[in-house]
């Protein structure tokens, strides 16, 4: 009987230790899942407030610049945002208006387009568009964009 009890003892051990590494196992698993949808999320942490179709970042562009994408309602102030266009050191390449093409009025997404007339920079190809939610108020705390890397082609 003693026997009986020392084997008893010793699967339900095996069974407690192998469910433990099974849920360890998935664990690990799921902190890799975060971590990836992390930095899914870093490269465009504006992705609740704007998505940007095209160009996508590290893309490269040419003149025109045609861009595409969707904003929520916040975003825009009677329908339209401004957008710029830099080279990698700061300096202004080109600006122009994004326009909704949908219902700007709601808090739900609607669709924008803009077009950019550039010169190329000869001192660099890297360069950045800078989507700036439109802030008619002008306080630093309404203040808010998504700035993609690009490159000139």
């Amino acid at each position: 009987m003693k026997q009986f009890v020392i084997i008893a003892l010793i699967i339900f051990a095996a069974v407690i230790l192998a469910s433990g590494l099974s849920t360890v196992s998935k664990s690990k698993k799921g902190v890799s899942d975060i971590k990836t949808e992390l930095a899914k999320d870093a490269k465009n942490e504006k992705s609740d407030l704007i998505q940007l179709s095209s160009p996508v970042e590290d893309s490269y562009i040419v003149n025109p610049l045609n861009i595409y994408g969707s904003a929520r309602g916040k975003w825009y102030f009677e329908g339209s945002f401004p957008v710029s266009l830099t080279d990698d050191l700061g300096n202004v390449l080109g600006g122009g208006i994004a326009i909704a093409k949908g219902d700007w009025t709601s808090e739900n997404f609607a669709p924008f387009e803009a077009s950019l007339d550039f010169k190329k920079p000869e001192s660099t190809d890297k360069g950045f568009l800078i989507l700036k939610k439109d802030n008619p108020s002008g306080l630093p705390e309404n203040d808010d964009s998504l700035k993609i890397r690009i490159f000139f082609k």
